[in-house]
């Protein structure tokens, strides 16, 4: 007697799940494959509004990257970027670890209601603080300083929540061992915490990376010279009304821009899921 193979039925809800997920995909990516399709184009292509489904001439494009790579200000302006975005995702790293670690595990007098303000900051949108911090940058002395890009951006509020929540998972009583153990309070950070929370601390590290790299309005109001001038002010430069530039050079040092912060998350993403996975959760 023949067994009957019953399929389980595709669900409607997964169908439309698949299609929009699908749709989102596309949206994202279309116009960075369109941006590829106009570096790797022949000259003067980078114009035309007929579709390209694929980059037509190899050599305009490697010509296209050395005329962007032989602009000094680019090259300085990307030294700057690393630089903007690795100080200040070690500085953020070791505040907000620090605090995290003090929120999650120990009790002292107004602990809750600190908490709830420094997580104010969430709520606040740049804009309306970007003002008076400039002001305060100008009054230390700190414009187009490395100081005065990095040192107003490493009180992150998500960093601090993000890390609060991942070591409250961690078991107090390791901490209470070390303690009997004799360990010194920052001992126990230094060689418990840390180590424990290392997953929450590589993902916040990447995400913050990134979000340094992207950063536009705050380097905009503080590196006023160009010389200082992290990649993102930088290639909004080549967009400018007025703008020297060619479409196929400024899609160029946009493309350029964009390649190490996403292949540094191609890299690194398994470990942002497992970290945002992680999160809150024991064991």
């Amino acid at each position: 007697m023949a067994e009957l193979v019953l399929r389980r039925p595709i669900r409607v809800g997964t169908v439309v799940r698949w299609i929009v997920a699908i749709l989102l995909c596309l949206i994202a990516l279309v116009p960075i494959w369109w941006m590829v399709n106009v570096v790797f184009a022949e000259a003067g292509a980078g114009l035309s509004l007929a579709p390209r489904l694929y980059p037509t001439s190899i050599s305009g494009g490697i010509e296209n990257i050395t005329s962007v790579l032989a602009d000094g200000r680019f090259v300085a302006s990307f030294g700057n970027s690393v630089l903007y975005a690795s100080l200040t995702t070690i500085l953020v790293l070791a505040f907000a670890s620090a605090c995290a670690f003090e929120f999650a595990h120990f009790e002292f007098r107004g602990r809750n209601f600190l908490y709830v303000v420094c997580l104010l900051g969430l709520m606040l949108p740049l804009a309306t603080i970007v003002i008076p911090a400039q002001r305060l940058v100008v009054a230390l002395g700190w414009l187009n300083t490395i100081q005065g890009l990095v040192v107003p951006t490493t009180a992150s509020a998500f960093a601090l929540f993000f890390l609060t929540e991942y070591m409250r998972a961690v078991p107090k009583e390791l901490f209470e061992a070390a303690r009997v153990d004799g360990a010194t309070h920052f001992g126990i950070y230094w060689r418990i915490a840390l180590p424990v929370a290392r997953n929450g601390l590589l993902t916040v590290g990447i995400l913050i990376f990134i979000m340094a790299w992207a950063s536009y309005l705050w380097p905009l109001v503080v590196a006023t010279n160009s010389s200082m001038a992290p990649i993102s002010v930088q290639v909004a430069s080549y967009f400018m009304i007025g703008s020297k530039y060619p479409t196929n050079i400024v899609m160029t040092a946009a493309l350029l821009s964009a390649i190490p912060v996403v292949a540094f998350y191609i890299a690194f993403n398994r470990l942002v899921v497992d970290g945002i996975a992680r999160s809150g959760i024991t064991g």
